[in-house]
């Protein structure tokens, strides 16, 4: 099964839009991570990111959301940021 590292940043957002999020993240099991208000998942397939973006659109919240469907020979590095969050983070995006 092939895995996609996307990023999903919202803005403007309440705790109940981000539990609304995270709802849908749990029902498609995109693993995830949130640091403020920006997400770093995964998803298994272009279909199963292709629904999330979809129900995500249905809520009343601003984002913007980046998929990358080819992250040979990408890196995700950061600074001030837990090391187990951002080897989290690192294992949705360098794959």
């Amino acid at each position: 099964m092939a895995y996609y590292g996307n990023i999903l940043i919202v803005y403007n957002s309440t705790a109940n839009q981000i539990q609304q999020i995270e709802t849908v993240l749990q029902k498609y099991g995109a693993d995830h991570e949130l640091v403020e208000n920006s997400f770093f998942l995964e998803t298994s397939s272009m279909t199963n990111t292709e629904k999330i973006v979809d129900e995500i659109s249905q809520l009343p919240i601003e984002f913007i959301f980046f998929h990358s469907h080819n992250a040979d020979g990408s890196e995700a590095v950061g600074k001030g940021i837990d090391d187990g969050t951002l080897n989290h983070i690192k294992s949705f995006l360098e794959n």
